[in-house]
This record gives structure tokens, C-alpha cells and sequence, in this order.
């Protein structure tokens, strides 16, 4: 099998960049095998350094992703759940909000900034119903730090967690003890049992639904 391949859309506004679309692609199909809602746009960065030009003169660019930790991940979850056969098809990465920033922290402060300031709508996330329907189920994974959300980002969650019930496609992932939020798949870096642990919720309320 080919190694998966990852594409997406930045915006670069200022000094900040924001990747308003992703997906990771395996073989030919353009049809979707699935999705995830995770917070917001790590490490993963275009590769080819023309595209990283073309950002920083026109603003806006799509092109190949350097796939980073999180969407190596995805692609063992993704890969498992498909065993013994081998994915087809495009399995699409949402987040809560589009900056780009690897530091959860820093992330919290560059959104609140730049909603308070008018540079950043937080909305300018959520998709449309139709759009959601196209996607066989939408695995949930925006980490375990709601209560560090910001105002914003809380009502953004909640907007999503609407839209994809009105979509009213399969959802899953594991959720906090505390109720704190859904595990990032990142988490799986340092708790590898994590991946078996998603396999086993998305069989339970997927493949066996």
C-alpha cells in the first residue's frame, strides 16, 4: 500500500497563518471514510517551499502537508479500523478553530486576541450540514482542556456538537472521566493503547450500529 498523503488550505493573515481544510488521502477515491473535530492546527506544514511563498505573497495557498504527530496517528486509527482491507478514499480533519499554533497556551491567547480585535471570526470554523452528511462518522478528539476554553471557543463547541447532531451522522471518541473533553489523538504518542482503545469505541458505534 502507498503511504497516505496529506493535503490542506492555509491562509496566512498578518502574522498569523490559519489552515481552514485538511485531509489525509490513501489509492485514488475522493470519496470520504470518515472525519475528525480536533482543536486546532499543530506542526503539520506544506511541503513544498514554493507553496510556502506563494503563502506569504498571496495570502492563501493549498498544497501537500508535511504529516506531523496527530496525523500519524489518525492513519493508525484510520488503518486498524480498516483491516484486513486497505483504505480508499479521504479521511477529513476539522478543528474547533484554524490558527495555527503548537503550543497549547500560546494557541488560547493568539485566539483570544485576534477575536477580541476583530481579526479572527471564531464561527469561521463550522461547516455546513450537507457538508457533515457526506462523511460516514466524525470521531471527536479536541483534547481534555475545555475548561481552560475561551468563552468563544466553548460557544464554538457547542455550535458543532449541534450541527453534527442535525447532520445526524455517527459520533464517538473517548471522553474524559471528569467530562473535561475527548482525548486528542496526539495523546497517543506517550499512551499508545489509546488507538485500540478508539477502535474499539468506533466498533461499537459504527461498524456494529
Amino acid at each position: 500500500m502507498d503511504k497516505p498523503r496529506a493535503y490542506g488550505v492555509f491562509i496566512k493573515n498578518g502574522t498569523h497563518t490559519c489552515r481552514t481544510a485538511a485531509y489525509i488521502q490513501w489509492a485514488t477515491s475522493k470519496v470520504s471514510i470518515g472525519s475528525c473535530l480536533l482543536l486546532n492546527p499543530g506542526s503539520a506544514d506544506l511541503i513544498d517551499s514554493h507553496n510556502k511563498d506563494k503563502l506569504n505573497f498571496n495570502g492563501e495557498v493549498r498544497g501537500e502537508i508535511r504529516l506531523d504527530h496527530t496525523m500519524n496517528q489518525l492513519i493508525r486509527f484510520v488503518e486498524q479500523i480498516f483491516k484486513p482491507s486497505e483504505p480508499d478514499g479521504r479521511f477529513y480533519i476539522y478543528n474547533l478553530f484554524s490558527i495555527q499554533q503548537t503550543s497549547l497556551s500560546s494557541a488560547f491567547e493568539e485566539f483570544k486576541s485576534l477575536v477580541e480585535t476583530g481579526y479572527y471570526d471564531p464561527t469561521s470554523s463550522l461547516v455546513d450540514k450537507q457538508e457533515l452528511k457526506k462523511h460516514p462518522w466524525i470521531l471527536l478528539g479536541w483534547g481534555c482542556d475545555e475548561e481552560s476554553f475561551p468563552v468563544e471557543l466553548r460557544a464554538v463547541k457547542d455550535r458543532w456538537l449541534e450541527l453534527i447532531s442535525h447532520a445526524n451522522i455517527p459520533c464517538f471518541g473517548k471522553k474524559h472521566p471528569e467530562g473535561k473533553g475527548y482525548y486528542h489523538p496526539s495523546y497517543a504518542l506517550y499512551h499508545p493503547e489509546l488507538i485500540d482503545e478508539l477502535v474499539s469505541i468506533y466498533k461499537l458505534c459504527v461498524s456494529d450500529s
